[in-house]
């Protein structure tokens, strides 16, 4: 076990805690249903039980034989989670980390997808209300008003197509009441950071029903520059949602969802950590003067201080929008058999500036220009037949996403700069990177759960998806001649002096599309990539007790290739990857002990991979020889294990705890570049942010301290061992592990009609980081928040 000393003792108690039981979801003993209503505890101590819809119908939780971690509303917001980026905080097996242009990384059990573009297809689906978001970057309001979220592990392509192959997060939405209701909340934390949130609900007529929830964040700049005085950090973000449930007949319903959030906060800038490459700026056929490679290397290493940063003289910020509309009916054919049908349509812009070299001068930085527009439809019956010991579902889905990815790459006082100069080109300073992609999925699907007896179900479904991904690319000149220019002079050496066909010379003129094909003449770029495959799941439940589930699975999932969209040199850096797969293994246990005043689950797991989706580097024999790309990793394996429990020892008082630990790694020879181009084998080496272990500790006490209002305290402490932000174990990319200690104490009212509260996140103030590589001449990290602390009031009028 590879674990940083410094955190040994926090994961010799965690695992002893799991061991003695003590554990998780600083829950009460009621859980919410999948209707808005509660499934009663047992007895004043017991475990409630949670309604999911795991396998798109409603069932509890401890019946269903998969791996799944489930969290209501408020329980998130009483662990401080307002996004998808802090789950790990509710599941241990979840880790975030952000590419180099901002587009989110999700990795559940270690299975994640490392990419810059826009369009790049995750590994963990994430859903609203069972209506797919397509692309990571859409993410970034699920958490507004919700229900419950479901965090479904390992491959989950049997339901909810492929590209879930590390899982699916469902998010379930606080659903319109039938009498009124509504609540305002507000909190003020360290840095003035802000949030104000709130909904409204309640029955429009006799079948007709709404719900309008919003959240606001203002505030909040917890970044300093260490050169300058100067800060970044304010949040901007606005999301509301809109619900309208109409029951249109006896047998049919219909739910209108209208959603939206306007981001125009600072994005984060990166903390200096080293210059991996100085030999890009030394060298003498760099062509780079001294006075650039002065103003590199004498800016200061960033302090080891979570707030110290530093970035070029235009402020990061964001500007971002999402708009989504989706309808769903439910008719119900008989009383065994309905119809349901989602469709969705989502709109998705962003003009966005990054800028995380860590350097106060403009070395590198980024704006993105992009859109998506993704149209969803689902089909599918589902029922219970033979006297109700089958449950089947089956239908079909057609996903249309078109995206359009530019990115605007300023480098002037950098090494690449010089990069034409050797040819007789002029230094340049910005490129503009553009594609377009096209992709279209269909699908068919059908799974059954059938009960051979009172204790024992066996279930079993398949899927058939086949993706066309149409795609268009280039980087051009961006209309100053400047880039063109240097190119042009490349392209005149190499056809003049290396390939001696000048007949074939094409210069290009401002504007003009610069990527090279095999006889390196610039032109577009057009690729099609027709993939297909057909994911599965089978499995057997075993219940011996009502309190006890034994489970096996099997399944397979699938990835869908894709291309990459930076710098396009040469055509042989746009070739896509193929579809990865996995084969996972996974045998586990639920069960309720003590009269139920004890939950404990627990799984363990194995994954084979085949042609896992990297970075990496392919050869381009004429001028580059190894330019950035997508490739594949032949074999790579998974092992590993979680363990949950939950423990109510008296009244009023919840223990809980996690633990996941994973052991990933290559099989046989994989050799190529590191992040700074240096061959390697990467056999034996663990997958990027995959740390080995993961822990989570937490209690909540309440005590009642009159008829009308109850007090209460809670402390949740996460821990995470160190990993890698990408193959070929470089120092300047690891992610050391760090343990990070939550508290809070409040009132509240009895009834729960109001709250108020003091909290502190982060309170040992410590160091970590969730990313760290190298881009252009600097090596950077991007730091996690410093200790924060605030207040949180809410009231519900029923």
């Amino acid at each position: 076990m590879e674990v940083d000393h410094r955190s040994r003792l926090g994961v010799a108690i965690s695992i002893g805690a799991m061991v003695a039981a003590i554990a998780a979801v600083p829950a009460a003993a009621q859980a919410v249903g999948a209707s808005g209503g509660t499934v009663p505890a047992t007895g004043d101590a017991g475990i409630g039980e949670i309604i999911v819809t795991a396998q798109k119908r409603s069932e509890r939780l401890s019946d269903v034989g998969m791996s799944i971690t489930a969290r209501t509303g408020d329980q998130l917001k009483t662990s401080g989670v307002t996004s998808i980026n802090d789950f790990a905080k509710v599941d241990t097996s979840f880790s975030f980390g952000l590419s180099q242009s901002g587009t989110p990384v999700y990795t559940i059990r270690g299975v994640g997808y490392y990419d810059f573009a826009l369009a790049a297809p995750p590994t963990v689906s994430t859903y609203v209300d069972q209506v797919p978001l397509a692309f990571s970057a859409l993410t970034k309001g699920v958490t507004l008003d919700l229900e419950r979220v479901e965090v479904l592990k390992g491959p989950q392509g049997t339901l909810f197509g492929q590209n879930s192959t590390g899982g699916a997060i469902n998010f379930i939405a606080a659903k319109p009441t039938s009498t009124f209701q509504a609540g305002m909340e507000a909190s003020i934390g360290r840095f003035t950071a802000i949030n104000v949130n709130g909904f409204v609900s309640g029955p429009l007529s006799d079948t007709l029903r709404a719900r309008l929830a919003f959240s606001a964040d203002a505030g909040g700049a917890w970044q300093k520059s260490y050169t300058r005085d100067d800060r970044l950090g304010d949040r901007r973000f606005q999301t509301a949602r809109l619900l309208l449930d109409w029951d249109a007949s006896d047998r049919l319903t219909i739910a209108i969802n209208l959603n939206g959030w306007r981001d125009r906060s600072d994005t984060q800038a990166g903390q200096l950590t080293g210059f991996p490459r100085p030999g890009a700026l030394t060298d003498p056929s760099a062509n780079v003067p001294v006075a650039v490679r002065d103003a590199i290397f004498n800016s200061p290493l960033s302090p080891r201080n979570p707030r110290a940063a530093d970035w070029g003289p235009i402020d990061p910020r964001a500007d971002e929008r999402f708009y989504q509309a989706s309808l769903r009916a439910d008719y119900e054919i008989s009383d065994e058999v309905t119809l349901t049908s989602i469709s969705s349509y989502s709109d998705f812009r962003t003009d966005s500036f990054y800028d995380i070299d860590g350097l106060a001068i403009q070395n590198q930085s980024t704006r993105l220009d992009g859109d998506s527009k993704s149209f969803s439809q689902e089909l599918r019956l589902g029922g219970k037949a033979l006297d109700g010991r089958l449950d089947w579902v089956a239908g079909g889905n057609y996903a249309s996403d078109k995206t359009h990815d530019g990115q605007f790459v300023d480098l002037t006082i950098s090494a690449p700069a010089y990069a034409f100069v050797g040819a007789g080109g002029p230094p340049w300073q910005v490129i503009r990177n553009q594609s377009n992609t096209d992709i279209d999925t269909y699908a068919a699907f059908a799974n059954l759960s059938y009960k051979l007896a009172d204790q024992l179900t066996v279930h079993g479904g398949a899927r058939y998806t086949k993706s066309r991904n149409r795609f268009e690319g280039c980087t051009y000149d961006v209309g100053d001649g400047i880039w063109a220019a240097g190119t042009n002079a490349l392209q005149f050496v190499v056809k003049n002096f290396i390939l001696q066909d000048p007949a074939s010379y094409a210069p290009i003129g401002p504007g003009g599309c610069s990527t090279f094909d095999a006889s390196f003449t610039p032109g577009l770029v057009r690729r099609k990539l027709t993939e297909d495959n057909v994911s599965w799941r089978a499995g057997v439940d075993w219940k011996p007790t009502s309190d006890v589930l034994l489970y096996a699975n099997v399944s397979k999932g699938y990835k869908a290739g894709a291309f990459q969209t930076s710098a396009f040199l040469s055509t042989v850096a746009t070739a896509p990857v193929s579809q990865e797969s996995v084969m996972a293994y996974e045998a586990g246990f639920k069960a309720f002990l003590l009269d139920r005043a004890v939950q404990i689950d627990g799984a363990y797991f194995h994954y084979d991979y085949r042609d896992k989706q990297v970075n990496g580097a392919v050869p381009e024999p004429i001028v580059f020889g190894t330019l950035f790309g997508l490739i594949n990793v032949p074999k790579s394996k998974l092992d590993g294990f979680e363990l949950s429990s939950l423990w109510r020892p008296v009244e009023g008082l919840t223990l809980r705890g996690n633990v996941t630990y994973l052991d990933s790694r290559v099989v046989g020879d994989f050799i190529n570049v590191n992040r700074v181009g240096s061959a390697s084998d990467f056999k034996g080496e663990a997958f990027p942010f995959t740390p080995k272990w993961s822990t989570l500790l937490g209690f909540q006490y309440e005590r009642p301290v009159s008829d009308a209002t109850v007090a209460y305290v809670g402390a949740d402490y996460t821990y995470r061992s160190s990993t890698q932000n990408g193959f070929g174990n470089l120092d300047f990319e690891r992610i050391r592990g760090y343990g990070l200690l939550d508290l809070r104490a409040g009132i509240r009212s009895a009834d729960n009609s109001w709250t108020a509260e003091i909290w502190g996140r982060n309170v040992t103030n410590t160091y970590y980081w969730n990313d760290a590589t190298y881009v252009t001449d600097t090596s950077y990290r991007r730091a996690g928040m410093p200790v924060t602390y605030g207040l949180r009031i809410n009231y519900r009028f029923r």
